[in-house]
């Protein structure tokens, strides 16, 4: 009995040892997911507005935002930001109508991302070369602005590059 006890207890460590292990190795290709989409897209200090840069003219249903998001629905990493996205915003105060999120192209991403987002920005979808999408010239995603008083505060290629709003 004694046996079958100290067996019980060692399974369910070893258990317990590989689902941390797993979390972490899961948490690091993320990382890596998102390093590896810089290198391959090109260089994203290139492509994106720079801090200070006034804001294109764009028509969009948010008069000031406070944080601008391009997704597409072509792109795997978009649907691994969104949540990540959603929870930035949560946790961070961000009004929904300051959080614009622009959403390019057709399909079920497209609907998948909008449910994810619509409870905490204003989401406007629109093809894949679409008026806002071309105003800001985004040709990287994602790619995720702060923006305030009309300018580029912080841009980024993932959420967790954004700066705290009250910071920026």
């Amino acid at each position: 009995m004694f046996v079958l006890v100290v067996s019980v207890v060692l399974v369910g460590v070893l258990g317990l040892l590989n689902l941390l292990l797993m979390t972490a190795v899961i948490r690091r290709l993320r990382t890596h997911t998102t390093q590896l989409a810089v290198l391959t897209r090109g260089n994203p200090d290139l492509e994106l507005l720079q801090p200070g840069t006034r804001l294109p003219a764009f028509t969009a249903p948010v008069a000031r935002p406070e944080v601008i998001a391009f997704l597409s629905t072509s792109c795997d990493l978009c649907l691994i930001q969104a949540p990540e996205l959603a929870r930035y915003l949560r946790e961070h105060g961000v009004a929904r109508d300051t959080a614009l999120v622009v959403i390019a192209g057709d399909g079920p991403a497209g609907q998948e991302l909008t449910d994810r987002l619509d409870a905490v920005a204003t989401v406007v979808r629109e093809p894949a070369d679409g008026p806002v999408t071309s105003a800001f010239g985004v040709r990287l995603f994602p790619t995720f602005y702060a923006v305030g008083d009309g300018r580029v505060r912080s841009g980024a290629i993932s959420v967790d590059q954004l700066p705290v709003p009250a910071a920026v």
